[in-house]
């Protein structure tokens, strides 16, 4: 279509789901029946206590030495976006659920922590209480992470190409605001 879309790259659901098995994120929940808060006490603990894994390191170092040699971008930032498997269906909408971050710095260590903190989100009591609330399990779900160059805007919006009621791709909806739209 001719848009200039920044660059940037996505950290799949599969690998939360790699990562999430290797520290047995899920394990003993059943410990914590209603019990809400430990249940998401226990999930962070795990995901603070448990190292960044070296091929996800490895791939958030790739790209990010291919857009910091780029003499066009000096000293690029990047916003990093969760976006949870379930964010938009038919009967409920988890859009905006879970955090992003933006303005994040060029730095490996930055922008896995960033990452992290996405996956984190999906975790949060909002969201856990969202899913149980709409019939979705409260905490074996995923998500994926956008990684992408930021843009420093001056107004930003979402644009959907099918329309939210009827699933028309003969309707296009924008919403936009002033500023980076947190």
């Amino acid at each position: 279509g001719g848009f200039h879309v920044p660059g940037g790259f996505i950290v799949k659901a599969s690998a939360f789901d790699e990562f999430a098995s290797s520290c047995s994120l899920f394990e003993n929940l059943d410990d914590f029946g209603n019990d809400i808060d430990g249940a998401i006490s226990m999930i962070i603990s795990k995901i603070d206590s448990t190292p960044t894994p070296d091929w996800l390191r490895e791939s958030v170092l790739t790209f990010l030495n291919s857009i910091v040699s780029d003499p066009l971008l000096p000293n690029p930032l990047f916003a990093v976006r969760s976006s949870g498997v379930t964010e938009d269906l038919e009967e409920a909408s988890f859009a905006g659920m879970n955090d992003t971050f933006l303005n994040v710095h060029a730095d490996c260590n930055a922008v896995c922590e960033a990452i992290r903190n996405c996956w984190k989100s999906l975790f949060g009591k909002r969201s856990v209480v969202y899913r149980i609330e709409n019939g979705y399990p409260a905490y074996l779900t995923s998500i994926a992470v956008v990684v992408q160059v930021m843009i420093p805007s001056e107004s930003s919006g979402v644009i959907f190409t099918a329309d939210a009621q009827s699933g028309s791709r003969g309707i296009i909806s924008l919403d936009g605001v002033q500023g980076l739209g947190e």
